[in-house]
């Protein structure tokens, strides 16, 4: 059996991962949507982020996580305070991320 844990977590993806919206590379019109909706308090209550591996889903919901709890941001987050580390290391209690396709027998 695969550890696909110890996979994920060398990857250079998640080594590397945006800490904030404006690190992020492509995904302009979904970022621009996002980022012009947070700003403006207008996001919805839900939003799903699909598409093939490695588009970003992940960075991006983790990015829209850390703007609520981020202690310094402006127009974007700041990625170095305590929350936005702790969103991005996955440590934080007051979010939960779930992966539906590793959870199912989604391909």
């Amino acid at each position: 059996m695969i550890n696909t844990e110890s996979i994920l977590s060398s990857s250079a993806a998640i080594t590397h991962r945006p800490r904030k919206f404006a690190q992020v590379i492509g995904q302009l019109v979904a970022l621009r949507l996002i980022k012009s909706a947070l700003l403006n308090d207008k996001l919805p209550r839900s939003v799903i982020l699909y598409g093939p591996s490695g588009v970003g889903k992940t960075t991006i919901a983790r990015l829209i996580a850390a703007w609520y709890v981020c202690t310094n941001r402006s127009d974007d987050v700041c990625g170095e305070c305590s929350m936005c580390q702790a969103v991005q290391d996955g440590t934080i209690s007051d979010i939960l991320e779930f992966d539906a396709a590793s959870n199912t027998s989604i391909e």
